[in-house]
Order: C-alpha cells, then sequence, then structure tokens
C-alpha cells in the first residue's frame, strides 16, 4: 500500500506494475480462502451467484456503496490497470479511478480487485500491485476472481459444457476443449482470460494449471484472434471504452471545496495529483481573486456562506 498524499506521484505510477495480476495457488490456507469466498458471496447476494456481473459491476458497487465512485482517466503507463483513491481531507468518499487506455475486460477485474481492498483497507490512500506477492494483492485478485466468476456459476456452466462436448466429466475433456471453454467463460462472465484459467485450477478441474499458462500467450493471441470474427460482446471487453460509469469526481472536489472541506490549495493539489482538468478552477480563482479585493463580505453572502455551513454540518 502506499500513500501517496506526500509523494512522487509519477514515481509511484512507474513502479505501479501489474504483470498482471498475481494469482498465486499455494498463497492461503483454507481458513482464508473460506473467508474470501463468503464476502465475495455476501457482496454479490443481491445481484445473484450464477447471473453474469460483469460490465454491471460499476453500477453494483455504486448501488450498494454510496460512498464509493468510479473515475475513468488517460495514464500513460500500460501496466497500470487501477487504483484506489481516498481523498485525504474528506476521507467518506472514495475513488475507484480506472485507466481508460486498458481494455474493459481489465477495468472490470480492477474495479472489483480494488473493491476488495475498499472493503478491507480503505483507511489507506491508494493500492499498490508493484509487489506482486503481497499476499494481499493476492486475496485481492482471488476475491475479484470469486466476486466475478461465483462457484456456482463456474460449476453449471461446466455442467451445460460437457453435455455440449459429450463428456460425463472434466478429466475426459481435451485440452483444447478446455481452452475452449475458457474462451466461452471469459465472454459470458466478463473476466480476463487468466484469471478463468486460474479460477478452473483454484476449484481443482485442473491439475496442473502450468499446462495452461506456459501456452498462455498464445492462448491469448489465438482468443483475440477469434474475437475479431466474433460477436459485438466480445469486441467490446477488448476495447477500452467504457459508457457503464457515472464519473463524478470532479463534482465531489469542487463541492468539497465550496463547504470548506478542503482550502484552494488542496483543492489545486488533488486535482494535479490525479490528473484532472485544472481548467475547472478558473471560475473559483476569479471569485477569490474578487474576494480578496473585498474589504467585507456583503450581508446576502454572509447569509448564504452561514447556510452552507449549517447545510454542510447537517450533511
Amino acid at each position: 500500500m502506499i500513500d501517496v498524499a506526500g509523494s512522487n506521484f509519477e514515481a509511484f505510477l512507474a513502479a505501479y506494475s501489474q504483470i498482471r495480476y498475481d494469482f498465486e495457488m499455494d498463497a492461503f490456507d483454507r481458513t482464508e480462502i473460506r473467508e474470501i469466498k463468503k464476502l465475495a458471496r455476501e457482496k454479490r447476494a443481491a445481484y445473484g451467484l450464477e447471473a453474469p456481473l460483469g460490465r454491471n459491476i460499476f453500477r453494483y458497487i455504486a448501488s450498494k456503496e454510496q460512498h464509493v465512485f468510479f473515475e475513468s482517466q488517460h495514464f500513460d503507463n500500460p501496466c497500470l490497470d487501477a487504483f484506489l483513491f481516498i481523498p485525504p481531507h474528506h476521507n467518506e468518499n472514495v475513488f475507484i479511478v480506472l485507466n481508460s487506455q486498458q481494455p474493459l475486460v481489465n477495468q472490470i477485474f480492477a474495479a472489483a480487485h480494488e473493491y476488495y481492498h475498499y472493503l478491507i483497507h480503505r483507511d489507506h490512500h491508494v493500492c499498490s500491485l508493484a509487489d506482486l506477492k503481497d499476499k494481499e494483492e493476492q486475496k485481492a485478485s482471488r476475491f475479484a476472481a470469486e466476486f466475478l466468476l461465483p462457484d456456482e456459476a463456474l460449476r453449471k456452466s461446466i455442467e451445460r459444457w460437457l453435455e455440449i462436448i459429450h463428456k460425463n466429466a472434466f478429466k475426459e475433456a481435451d485440452k483444447t476443449d478446455v481452452v475452449i471453454l475458457c474462451y466461452g467463460l471469459t465472454i459470458h462472465y466478463e473476466l480476463p482470460l487468466k484469471a478463468v484459467i486460474y479460477r478452473l485450477a483454484e476449484e481443482h478441474y485442473i491439475d496442473d494449471v502450468s499446462t495452461y499458462m506456459d501456452d498462455y500467450e498464445f492462448i491469448k493471441k489465438t482468443f483475440h484472434q477469434a474475437i475479431v470474427r466474433d460477436q459485438k460482446q466480445a469486441k467490446e471487453l477488448i476495447s477500452n471504452e467504457n459508457p457503464y460509469i457515472d464519473e463524478t469526481m470532479y463534482d465531489l472536489l469542487i463541492n468539497a471545496y465550496r463547504h470548506g472541506y478542503v482550502s484552494f490549495s488542496e483543492l489545486e493539489k488533488d486535482i494535479q495529483m490525479l490528473k484532472l482538468n485544472s481548467e475547472i478552477l478558473t471560475p473559483f480563482r476569479e471569485e477569490i481573486m474578487s474576494e480578496e479585493d473585498d474589504e467585507e463580505l456583503p450581508d446576502h453572502l454572509k447569509e448564504s456562506l452561514s447556510r452552507k455551513i449549517l447545510d454542510s454540518q447537517v450533511e
């Protein structure tokens, strides 16, 4: 975990490597696995355990967590998917900031990954995956995979797949059939291909995950080539367009300033750190300059300011 409030944000981004997520198979004991599964089930119970969550994750989390907001920002670092930002001046609100340069399927998984950190580590400002062997990052990845593809959904999908390929058990299927299953699960449940492969291993359908990971780049390339000729839904997953989030960070930061939660200089620092458009501050600079020229606030402004302070206290 990294608190970037007083650190070099560019250095943080440069070190923020997710190649891609760590799905270490032997990272957890049985108790830890049960806890992760329980949390994932609890948090998506209202949605159902078999229905694909996928791109609906953004609105679903926002509907469950009134203080969690999603933002999309352009970051040039190709290894940055997302991070969790908690403004130090108004820490009720939490922002999951997604890299708009990443494919939608990565943004979906990153949202689930950062949601775990919000649930467990919400006292930290930013979650870093720079240390791929950090156990909490491994837990976040396991939670994300379970959240997007629960046991029940995986089991039902495998049962239907076995009927289609006319096999009685998973062990009877050959590698080609399993790869096709992975493609189908990736598209239907909208999570990364690697996460699907590890879900099969986690639930003991696959004995040796290295059999697939050794050929992962070839499998992934074939998957992308198949998508080019495939359905619209699949193409959307590998594009970086994400129309499924309602961005509110600009409004919330400005409201924090208006209600006196942050000073103008603190607002400038937050906007600069998050690489937001600083032009939104222009009207407020002009307002501040105008106020500095006045010896005393007019009565109507005093009254308006008093009402705002009272309103913020009520909130």
